[in-house]
């Protein structure tokens, strides 16, 4: 009762939030905290090669452009209520610094290409009215549905095997954009069989 958040932090590889998250979940009740609401108010993963603390893909642009994805989406699909990238701009380039190339922007102010999967998060996927996590596995499917506020859901899959687009799907797009930071965008039917990868597919 002297609180009114429970809050954390995750910068491990995005395989092991599925792990993780339950596990906090469990202590919460246990401590007869469930009830309280819990914001991620830092994640991310570094655009640096040479930075392989972490996370350790290998690092590169793509992976982070990516993980905007597969930590923001399986983060409010395990049940957050706020989840915060770290961060918008980074500090001038250190090469002796354990933080480097975190942002989303460059020390200019320059998207990324994590910067524009960002963008294609906030003005794909907010507002949403619901997400539902309908698989977490990290050796197989990850899925997520959003329930938009004018009823249409929209789907982030991605892991291996293949997701079958779902009734009324007519497009998909990789979250990861090209070097101009465009996407891409593909016409898809319902029930045709999307191959998943590490790199996220929005389908609409």
């Amino acid at each position: 009762d002297w609180f009114d958040v429970v809050n954390y932090h995750f910068y491990s590889d995005w395989e092991s939030l599925p792990i993780r998250r339950p596990r906090l979940a469990a202590a919460m009740k246990k401590l007869g905290i469930a009830d309280k609401p819990v914001w991620q108010t830092e994640t991310g993963s570094s655009s640096d090669p040479s930075l392989n603390i972490r996370t350790d893909y290998p690092n590169s642009p793509e992976t982070q452009a990516a993980d905007v994805f597969r930590r923001i989406v399986q983060g409010y699909g395990f049940g957050d209520s706020l989840v915060v990238w770290h961060c918008y701009i980074p500090s001038m380039p250190n090469p002796q610094s354990d933080w480097r190339a975190y942002g989303v922007r460059d020390p200019q102010g320059n998207p990324t290409l994590a910067g524009h999967a960002f963008r294609l998060l906030t003005s794909e996927l907010v507002p949403w009215t619901k997400v539902e996590r309908l698989a977490a596995d990290p050796r197989g499917a990850n899925v997520y549905r959003f329930t938009l506020p004018d009823g249409a859901r929209k789907i982030v899959a991605w892991g291996s095997g293949t997701y079958a687009a779902p009734a009324g799907a007519a497009q998909f797009v990789s979250v990861v954009p090209a070097a101009d930071g465009t996407f891409a965008w593909q016409a898809v039917a319902p029930g045709a069989a999307l191959p998943l990868s590490p790199v996220p597919i929005l389908v609409k």
